[in-house]
């Protein structure tokens, strides 16, 4: 009995120590009760017989890599020798309030069970030594701290150095114990002596667990969002974003690595990091729209700041490529909207003009960089929208017979409308890619290409051939346009030489009207002669076609091509011309004895209309010019040209300045001596004027009487055509006379020597900055002038153009017969409502109305987008590949080589 009661005292005794051995342990772990004990717990609830179980725990617990205290060890022993009832039973005792009961039943597995059972067992006693060990290093650490007068920069080296190691569980127990022990003064957004935080130290190291237990632990981000952006730590952006989505942020602060005023969205466009746009895109930051360049003026640098990364931002491949995925936008819109918005804020922010400038530039390579994903004519087709005929089609097209359905599928307002606008923006490398010059090819000789040949001789007979028969075909394209022949002065090629041939006559019907002039003796009230009214039809016919051009166009387009005011001059010119042609018929009825030139006054009006005239044939025959800019030779040579009379334009007004100054100098010093009085001082003769007395006298007469007189002087002394006054006597106003001759020396040297010179040097580097490039000026002329004819914005030449096509005047009419409202389409509108029947039943499309086409043609062409911007997404964004860029393009733009074909984006306007 005593036994017995010894026994259970013993037993008793052995359950309390148990108990007070694992409190002491929690205790001494300082990691907190529940996460202890649960994990303790867990290593026990485990599927295996009882003598294993204990087996495994006895190895464990008395195993070296089991870091415990000395003086608990003969007690953990102790502990584990018991039997497996004994130790259910103080086990179920020493389980804390609120744990689930632990269940160690003891059952038979199978083996699959059981081995994962002991992976379990395995994994879970793993996560108990660790938090076990890290517990006893920080009890062992926290004992060695200063804890006097609240100093905690130990704790937090400490915490700094064991993050910086990855130590997860060690830095854990260090947070839970400075929550729970009111002696440890721990500050989890501390900074070592490097201003690094703890959560910048674990952005760094790329420890997603690290960055999870801080932020958990509400650690202040401050800068690791941009560093985890930095180092393209993406799922340490995605915990930073999951715990505080940053919307409004932007960078601050003294530090240099990054610049000030930043969000984090610019930031990642500006980087070009596309993983992380998308990230950031996802946890909706958006990029912000820019103030415009007033608001703020009271804050300039600000306001500028925010500009400037506003257009970093748009300029950015990897946003626009965002854009494309995510809006559906089109990748070449943006960015030409993009650029003509950089031109605009470079002139109204020329201090930022260089980068503005470069980034335009990084938006056309990025356009030039699509375009090289092209795969297929189908593509390029949808690019640039125009219908391409495969060879099935083209197969079925080429019927014979009056049935035979249009060739032609396309709407002539909207084909190549990207490169008409890239001409009018002057976007030299896209234009003269090869693949949209590919595609300017195709549209001009897809149905003529007997006119492209390698036989020269061949095709420029052809040609000429083609283009006199000029008046047959626009008469064949006036009565039945929608016939082969009809057709034929619609395509490109024919229509251009009919265009060229037809100035070509009227410049012949001028030269044989002033040839006839010349046989005839010129009167007043002569009635016009049939050359003359040829002439005023042409001219009819002329504005006629500028003014489909500029319907068709648009203002905006038509007026930025200088060639187009050319073409203006001249038609004014001679409209001018025949109006005061016609008021002098009107006013002078010739009678029996005419007036003829001899007795016209200043003012009389045939003079005028041939002073006009005069000036309308060089502005004609200067439009000739315009045309020699598709030819591979010439077309350099014009350009050469017409930047040459740019620059002479700007010397003429830096010349203007200067021989005004020197006018004004000389009229005021020599006024005098052109008057009467100042002429008989001259002469040493006294008394009142007299002619007689001057007739052997030197200085009658000296050039600078008045402003104007002195800038005619000293503009035909340049040329040589002024004669040096002498010096008159000594005593006769000698001071006066040689400060002239000072300023005569001085201007010399300022006009003569460096004006002069200036202009040659400007003249000579456009000359070579154009042939250097020539290939490329001449591509992208001949493109600018070829849309023209593509879009048929003109069809007919003049004064062809002046007859009405009798389909489109039939079908008015039956409209207007019917009392139906008049159609609004024209020819060509109508001419493409049959043309896309054939492309419907070609595409096993029969039945399907207009607006279906117009929308499957937008979805293939965004879905062509979308494969380009896929293409290139997977080549450079994502495969940390900078873009290779043509050299022959890059050197388009600026004529001279790149020494480096990456875009600097990280020197922006200053080194960060």
């Amino acid at each position: 009995m005593s036994s017995h009661s010894h026994i259970s005292d013993s037993s008793s005794s052995e359950e309390d120590e148990a108990h007070a051995i694992l409190i002491e342990a929690v205790k001494s772990v300082q990691t907190g009760k529940e996460d202890f004990e649960s994990a303790t717990y867990q290593t026990i609830e485990i599927g295996l017989p009882p003598k294993q179980q204990l087996d495994e725990l006895k190895s464990e617990f008395e195993g070296p890599k089991f870091p415990k205290p000395n003086h608990l060890r003969p007690k953990l022993n102790r502990i584990l020798s018991c039997s497996t009832g004994n130790l259910q039973k103080q086990i179920s005792k020493l389980k804390p309030t609120g744990l689930r009961p632990v269940d160690v039943t003891i059952r038979q597995s199978l083996p699959a069970d059981e081995w994962a059972a002991k992976k379990k067992l395995k994994t879970q006693r793993a996560v108990l030594k660790n938090k076990i060990k890290s517990g006893w290093e920080v009890r062992k650490a926290i004992k060695s701290l200063p804890g006097q007068d609240g100093d905690n920069v130990c704790a937090n080296n400490l915490f700094l150095e064991k993050v910086d190691s990855k130590n997860l569980h060690l830095v854990e127990a260090l947070i839970k114990t400075a929550k729970a022990s009111p002696l440890v003064e721990l500050d989890v957004n501390a900074c070592n002596e490097r201003q690094k935080t703890a959560l910048r130290i674990a952005v760094e190291n790329e420890d997603e667990e690290m960055c999870k237990l801080l932020l958990d632990n509400e650690i202040k981000i401050k800068d690791a969002l941009f560093h985890a952006m930095e180092q393209n730590f993406y799922h340490g952006v995605s915990l930073i974003l999951q715990y505080n989505n940053c919307i409004d942020v932007h960078f601050t602060g003294d530090s240099f690595l990054f610049p000030s005023g930043i969000s984090p969205y610019r930031f990642a466009a500006w980087k070009n990091k596309y993983e992380i746009l998308k990230i950031l895109h996802q946890h909706n930051h958006t990029l912000k729209k820019a103030g415009e360049w007033y608001e703020g003026i009271m804050f300039a640098w600000e306001s500028s700041n925010n500009r400037k990364w506003h257009y970093e931002a748009r300029a950015s491949p990897a946003h626009i490529t965002l854009l494309n995925e995510m809006d559906n936008r089109d990748p070449f819109e943006e960015c030409m909207e993009t650029i003509q918005e950089l031109r605009v804020q470079a002139r109204l922010e020329p201090m930022f003009h260089e980068r503005f400038h470069e980034l335009q530039t990084q938006l056309e390579e990025y356009m030039c960089n699509l375009m090289d994903e092209v795969r297929s004519s189908a593509e390029l087709s949808h690019i640039f929208r125009y219908k391409y005929i495969d060879i099935h089609q083209s197969d079925r097209i080429r019927l014979v017979g009056k049935d035979a359905p249009p060739i032609i599928h396309y709407h002539r307002s909207t084909v190549a409308d990207i490169l008409d606008d890239a001409c009018d923006m002057k976007l030299y490398s896209f234009v003269t890619h090869p693949y949209a010059q590919l595609a300017i090819d195709y549209l001009k000789y897809r149905h003529t290409p007997f006119l492209h040949s390698t036989k020269n001789f061949r095709d420029r007979f052809l040609k000429l051939f083609v283009g006199l028969l000029f008046p047959i075909l626009s008469l064949c394209y006036i009565f039945n346009s929608r016939s082969r022949m009809g057709l034929w002065v619609s395509y490109p090629p024919i229509s251009f030489h009919c265009h060229m041939v037809s100035d070509l006559t009227f410049i012949a019907i001028l030269f044989l009207n002033m040839h006839n002039n010349l046989s005839k003796r010129a009167y007043l009230g002569m009635a016009p002669e049939t050359l003359e009214i040829i002439i005023l039809i042409w001219i009819i016919a002329i504005w006629l076609r500028e003014g489909q051009e500029l319907i068709k166009r648009g203002f905006r387009s038509y007026f930025n091509d200088w060639w187009n005011y050319n073409d203006i001059t001249y038609i004014v010119l001679f409209s001018a011309a025949i109006i005061c042609r016609l008021l002098d018929f009107s006013l002078h009825v010739p009678g029996e004895d005419p007036i003829y030139r001899e007795q016209w006054k200043d003012t009389n009006y045939l003079l005028g209309a041939e002073s006009l005239q005069a000036y309308g044939y060089v502005f004609l025959v200067l439009r000739l010019l315009g045309l020699l800019k598709t030819d591979r030779n010439l077309g350099p040579l014009q350009v050469s040209l017409g930047r040459m009379m740019i620059n002479v334009t700007q010397f003429l007004v830096i010349f203007a300045l200067v021989i005004f100054a020197f006018a004004m100098g000389f009229t005021e010093l020599f006024s005098f001596y052109t008057t009467n009085a100042g002429k008989m001082f001259l002469c040493n003769q006294t008394g009142e004027y007299n002619e007689t007395l001057l007739k052997d006298c030197e200085f009658d007469s000296l050039p600078f009487n008045h402003a104007g007189d002195s800038l005619l002087v000293l503009f035909w002394a340049i040329f040589g055509h002024f004669d040096v006054p002498k010096i008159p006597d000594e005593g006769m106003h000698s001071f006066t006379w040689s400060v002239g001759y000072s300023l005569l020396v001085f201007y010399h040297i300022a006009a003569v020597i460096v004006l002069i010179n200036m202009l040659i040097a400007m003249m000579s580097r456009t000359y070579e900055e154009t042939s250097e490039r020539s290939e490329c000026v001449w591509k992208f002329n001949r493109t600018h002038y070829w849309i023209r004819f593509i879009r048929r914005e003109s069809v007919l030449p003049p004064p062809m153009n002046l007859i009405p096509n009798m389909i489109f005047l039939i079908k008015r009419a039956t409209f207007c017969f019917q009392n139906t409202k008049c159609s609004r389409r024209d020819d060509d509108e109508e001419l493409e409502s049959d043309e896309n029947k054939l492309g419907s039943e070609s595409k096993g499309g029969i039945g399907m109305t207009s607006p279906d086409r117009h929308q499957m043609k937008s979805i293939q062409r965004d879905l062509a987008l979308q494969h380009l911007v896929q293409r290139y997404k997977y080549k450079f964004l994502l495969n940390d590949k900078e873009p290779t860029y043509n050299v022959e393009a890059s050197n388009c733009k600026t004529g001279r080589k790149k020494d480096n074909v990456e875009t600097n984006r990280n020197s922006v306007f200053f080194n960060v």
